[in-house]
């Protein structure tokens, strides 16, 4: 089941915050609804993606999830590096400014982990593992 998105988060609204555990029923709906996941994400798939980067969501109410971007960090070289792996905002919220707010968000929580650079790949990729 699709979850609806609340007619605040059409406007660009919505609360941009880090990922937790409890996320993996929206992220999973989110996922696989733009076609990125091939099966439902499990608790396990959710804290290994906490555990070796910074992921973060759009909520937008009513235990939904508008929008997910993940970064995987790496430690070596004397830094930080970061590889966006995941970046996604579901087709309704498209055109509202989410892509923009969830690009910065994703920048900053980046630069807050001391990142030297950051590994964007082309538009449409996914490397999720």
């Amino acid at each position: 089941m699709e979850a609806v998105i609340a007619p605040r988060a059409c406007r660009g609204e919505g609360t941009i915050r880090s990922a937790t555990i409890a996320d993996v029923s929206a992220l999973s709906r989110l996922l696989t609804s733009a076609g990125i996941a091939e099966r439902a994400l499990t608790g396990t798939d959710v804290a290994a993606w906490l555990a070796r980067g910074r992921l973060i969501v759009l909520d937008v109410g009513a235990g939904a999830v508008g929008a997910a971007a993940y970064a995987a960090l790496d430690v070596r070289d004397g830094g930080v590096h970061a590889r966006i792996d995941l970046f996604v905002v579901s087709p309704a919220l498209v055109g509202t400014g989410s892509e923009d707010r969830m690009a910065a968000a994703l920048l900053a929580v980046c630069e807050n982990s001391g990142c030297i650079d950051i590994d964007v790949p082309p538009k449409g990729a996914s490397r999720l593992a």
